[in-house]
């Protein structure tokens, strides 16, 4: 259910398993009539590709692309597509901006979120690579700027305490 869940948002989607899994996965992916891509985690960290995710749209559903949005996101396509936004109690305000949005073409409102969304997750990859593993999660996640990674590595570089 976690893949089609996924298909109503995003029109490739892809499973990475570890080898021992792969037979398994294979015979369950290949039952639900989808071109779900297939990837193994390797031992030695890398990724092997089994097969490549291939574009599916039949399931999109815009209601689920407008709830993955945030406000100031919603807004900016709305504004884009209409030249307005609506004028309504704070109230209403969400419930009215997702009519707008779910009457957007699909095709149209999934590229538009999906550029929003790339925007979201920008790293920069030379500093992200120095962070220590421990860390690259929530370096991924916290939006760093250049700077940001510089004072990290300051930090981790200098030492406190007798350490």
């Amino acid at each position: 259910s976690q893949i089609s869940d996924y298909y109503k948002a995003f029109d490739h989607v892809a499973v990475v398993t570890c080898i021992e899994n792969v037979e398994n996965v294979k015979k369950k992916l290949d039952a639900m009539k989808r071109p779900v891509g297939l990837y193994v985690l390797q031992k030695k960290g890398t990724i092997k590709t089994i097969r490549r995710p291939e574009k599916y749209i039949d399931c999109l559903d815009a209601e689920v692309l407008y709830k993955i949005l945030r406000k100031q996101e919603y807004e900016q396509i709305i504004l884009k597509k209409y030249g307005y936004l609506p004028e309504v109690s704070a109230f209403k305000y969400y419930i009215e901006c997702k009519k707008l949005f779910v009457e957007i073409p699909l095709e149209e409102s999934y590229t538009l979120v999906l550029k929003l969304l790339k925007k979201r997750a920008k790293i920069i990859k030379a500093e992200y690579e120095q962070i220590p593993y421990e860390l690259k999660f929530l370096a991924y996640f916290m939006g760093l700027r250049e700077d940001d990674y510089k004072k990290i590595m300051k930090f981790l570089s200098e030492a406190y305490g007798g350490v």
